[in-house]
């Protein structure tokens, strides 16, 4: 294009992906899990692990705006992810069903090519913190499910935030055979709720900030219908 044309300004900070056939691209990964139960299982502390790395090979290349010369860079972008956590779970029948977790989520990628699109080094960090789980009195059950995130690394343009997040809900179960039930049911409270992201290649780190489903409401009713046809069977088969 640019040897055999005039320059066009609105291909201007633009990028033409070709595919080119490269040895040198490998990935693993590996997880942890380690659980220790406690009074007959009533309380168990988990720890778990995560950690996966890639080694990416990518051809960068770059016109002069003057001569239009092109040059070709091989950048090889290596991705560390590893997210140790630590759990803590109560289950108590008919009483409470929860847990408390943890985790520090980091994603750090180095690249060999340093410039304007590949950013030199990217470390993202993700700090969450979580509580959920559901508490029995008689009929009623009352759940909750609470995390924050902690965001550590992003470019300062993308207005990253920390958001807490608390979904809940009461529910009380009725009629016969406790074929009823009915539930109230409140999402993201604290009206908080967005995501964030980073994601890598060779050429290029991407960082995405997502809104999401706002806070709302929801009132719900189930009823069972169930009806089991047939003799029931005796202990000698007839």
């Amino acid at each position: 294009y640019p040897r055999k044309y005039t320059l066009d300004p609105r291909f201007q900070n633009t990028i033409l992906t070709q595919y080119l056939n490269a040895d040198g691209y490998y990935t693993t990964s590996g997880q942890l899990t380690y659980a220790k139960p406690f009074d007959n299982r009533k309380f168990t502390l988990y720890f778990r692990g995560t950690v996966a790395y890639s080694n990416n090979i990518g051809y960068l290349t770059n016109i002069d705006s003057t001569s239009y010369a092109s040059t070709t860079e091989k950048n090889i972008a290596k991705n560390l992810q590893f997210t140790p956590q630590l759990q803590f779970r109560v289950d108590i029948t008919d009483v409470i069903d929860a847990q408390f977790l943890t985790n520090y989520a980091i994603n750090r990628t180095s690249n060999s090519v340093q410039n304007s699109i590949t950013n030199g080094t990217s470390n993202i960090r993700t700090w969450n913190i979580g509580l959920n789980g559901k508490n029995y009195f008689g009929d009623w059950t009352f759940s909750y499910d609470y995390t924050k995130a902690t965001n550590y690394g992003y470019a300062s343009n993308r207005n990253v935030t920390n958001p807490n997040i608390l979904n809940v809900y009461v529910e009380r179960i009725f009629l016969k055979n406790n074929m009823g039930t009915i539930r109230l049911s409140g999402f993201d409270l604290f009206n908080e709720n967005t995501g964030f992201s980073s994601s890598t290649t060779a050429s290029s780190i991407t960082q995405t900030h997502v809104n999401r489903l706002a806070r709302y409401y929801l009132a719900t009713f189930t009823l069972k219908l169930q009806k089991f046809a047939g003799k029931a069977p005796t202990p000698d088969g007839m």
